[in-house]
């Protein structure tokens, strides 16, 4: 029986988890210095609608990975 990969763009970067988290770490230290609300892949990401943010694409990317 074969199983279906998921397609390269629902993959999470190759590198592993240990870049995602540290990746993760280093937006939200630059949030804090920029004044910005701590909010990068937390649960506040579903209902944001700053696209002006500059982190904005990347984290909804993240969300249309979780609804998939």
């Amino acid at each position: 029986m074969m199983t279906a990969e998921p397609n390269e763009s629902s993959r999470r970067p190759e590198s592993g988890r240990t870049d995602w988290v540290q990746r993760r770490w280093e937006i939200w230290q630059s949030q804090e210095r920029a004044g910005h609300a701590i909010c990068f892949a937390t649960e506040r990401r579903h209902v944001c609608e700053e696209s002006d943010c500059r982190w904005w694409q990347e984290c909804q990317q993240l969300r249309a990975d979780w609804i998939r």
